[in-house]
């Protein structure tokens, strides 16, 4: 798609997905896709439906740029934009903005987490296609303007953003494209429930659409000295909370895809094949009276009697057991592990 580029966000430890994630091999380089490729694998191969593969741009951390050139062979030349320090995806957004401008003034900028899944590329190109059209046709205001990709609220999951939309800007076929009345990044509980039952809330893919100049605008003028490339400050900021919440151009486009934030083992495992009793398996695994467990064995045979809604993932060095309800602590049960082991690699 002419003038289009795309950015991988692959930055971050996901050490919600500990033991397998490590610093030095984090969540985005990990065999969790179904045919055992890494989830920034998946994504680069379904951007390659909506963008010429030489504008597909990857930030992560500089210390990985190993394991970018072994999952990503196909990279262009100097389209790995590494990262000496994590500081949130506004910043990293703003590194691949940057870029961009510098290359082509007028460019649009399409903004990808590098942990989601999505049911069909088809789907996704078709919607991304929809949402650069409507782009070139909102009007100039003086805010620049952010296309977020929605889909429908299921559950009212607190980790999510909710977004509430109010005029229709656009129609085709079942995608609609709206203006946002409200935006909330990760609401509490009870903010949740509220959503859902308002039936008026989608969540937020993470998925964002803004021209590069426009976006480096909305950087100044909502988050001020972050945005630098020397990274003057080292606090850590979302795009969702430094710029979405506040911005007031901000249109949604409501995707038909299926979509799921792996962020945790819990929402992991769903996309696992069931293998009896609720019970979702990879590895080796005998259960008895075992439901609605979460199962990840490596060399070992994993087994288990009279438990359920358990996740268990095991590897060479560790062995995570937790509670499916306590899956979005396993970051801190991590951070605590590193505390009393400093002298070990993580």
């Amino acid at each position: 798609m002419s003038g289009l580029y795309a950015v991988v966000l692959a930055g971050g430890r996901g050490s919600r997905f500990w033991p397998l994630s490590r610093e030095d091999k984090p969540k985005p380089f990990l065999p969790l896709g179904e045919d055992g490729a890494s989830q920034l694998s998946a994504t680069c191969r379904r951007l390659e439906g909506v963008v010429d593969r030489d504008r597909i741009l990857v930030v992560a951390g500089a210390a990985h740029a190993e394991h970018i050139r072994e999952q990503l062979p196909q990279l262009s030349p100097g389209r790995f934009l590494p990262e000496t320090q994590g500081r949130g995806t506004a910043a990293a957004v703003a590194l691949a903005a940057r870029a961009v401008y510098r290359e082509d003034p007028g460019g649009l900028l399409l903004a990808c987490p590098s942990d989601h899944q999505i049911s069909t590329a088809e789907e996704f190109s078709a919607t991304v296609r929809f949402a650069v059209d409507c782009h070139a046709r909102l009007p100039a205001e003086d805010e620049p303007a952010t296309v977020v990709l929605g889909v429908e609220a299921r559950s009212p999951t607190a980790g999510y953003g909710y977004i509430v939309g109010g005029e229709v800007i656009e129609e085709s076929g079942e995608l609609q494209c709206r203006r946002v009345s409200r935006f909330v990044e990760k609401p509490g509980q009870d903010a949740a429930v509220a959503l859902i039952e308002s039936g008026e809330a989608l969540w937020s893919t993470g998925i964002f659409l803004w021209s590069a100049e426009g976006f480096l605008r909305l950087m100044e003028e909502y988050l001020g000295d972050l945005d630098s490339e020397e990274g003057a400050s080292g606090e850590e900021v979302s795009v969702d909370c430094g710029i979405l919440e506040k911005t007031t151009g901000l249109v949604v486009v409501t995707a038909p895809f299926s979509w799921t934030d792996t962020g945790t083992w819990d929402r992991y495992g769903l996309q696992l094949a069931e293998t009896g009793a609720g019970n979702r398996v990879r590895g080796n695994f005998v259960g008895l009276d075992t439901r609605d467990c979460i199962v990840l064995a490596g060399r070992r045979i994993i087994g288990t009697v009279g438990v359920k809604d358990l996740i268990i993932v095991e590897t060479d060095d560790a062995v995570l057991v937790c509670h499916r309800d306590s899956a979005g602590r396993v970051g801190e049960l991590a951070k605590e592990i590193d505390s009393v082991r400093p002298n070990e690699p993580s």
